[in-house]
């Protein structure tokens, strides 16, 4: 037993002496080889590049992440391809601007594997596109970059949100009171009506992506949506005999 216990010692000794030199031998390559030699020569790397990157890659890794073990969070894009473009140097590598439903403009520079990158490459202008990016490391510094896990083109629904209207305090009282005290057919077609509605707003919601970074996402919007003017649509698209009397 006492020699099992003195065998078990003896090889953890000798698995972190190694990982101590391994650790040293990437600390002293990396800042005192690599790094200045591509700082002094922008855009050109090391010759020892390639044989660096795949030895020391797990501490690569471990740098580019922050000197973590976190995992890296995957990022979704939705928008409207505007541009794609690959890189005449690295066939591997590919550039995009999107813009998303809100109008704003992203661009994106990224790698992926080859059946990624051949769904990207058959995407055309003007589709809108949901992409989904997790990290590589970069092939010319300890950082990571982008990397396309999937694309889905995505047949965008016209926005069904109700826009807000002014309303006065007494007829918004009333539209209220009226939906509330509905029975038979007319509550069975406002009832669907509203639930048609909200159904649409999550599938064009979650179609956008406009609620990725909101709290409750999609469902927090849907939420938002129902109001007044909705009501009163319903009311008037379920032809309430009673809502007519009141516009009146």
């Amino acid at each position: 037993m006492l020699r099992l216990i003195n065998k078990i010692v003896y090889a953890i000794g000798v698995l972190t002496l190694l990982m101590v030199v391994y650790a040293s031998l990437f600390f002293a390559f990396s800042h005192y080889v690599i790094y200045p030699y591509e700082r002094e020569n922008f855009f050109q790397q090391h010759v020892s590049r390639p044989v660096y990157n795949i030895i020391f890659y797990p501490l690569r890794w471990f740098v580019a992440n922050g000197s973590s073990f976190n995992a890296q969070q995957l990022k979704v894009h939705h928008g409207r391809l505007k541009l794609a473009e690959m890189d005449e140097e690295d066939q591997e590598m590919r550039s995009a601007e999107i813009e998303t439903f809100d109008g704003a403009e992203i661009h994106i520079g990224f790698t992926g594997s080859p059946p990624a990158l051949t769904l990207f490459d058959e995407v055309k202008p003007e589709q809108f596109v949901k992409m989904n990016f997790g990290v590589a490391l970069s092939k010319s510094s300890d950082s990571f970059i982008n990397r396309l896990i999937d694309i889905e083109v995505i047949e965008l629904i016209e926005d069904p949100r109700i826009k807000f209207e002014k309303i006065s305090e007494e007829e918004d009282a009333k539209i209220h009171q009226l939906f509330n005290e509905l029975n038979g057919k007319s509550k069975e077609c406002t009832d669907k009506f509203v639930q048609n509605y909200q159904a649409l707003v999550l599938k064009h919601c979650l179609q956008a992506g406009y609620a990725e970074d909101i709290g409750g996402g999609c469902y927090h919007i849907v939420g938002r949506t129902l109001h007044t003017g909705v009501f009163k649509e319903a009311l008037k698209v379920c032809e309430v005999k009673k809502y007519e009397m009141l516009k009146g």
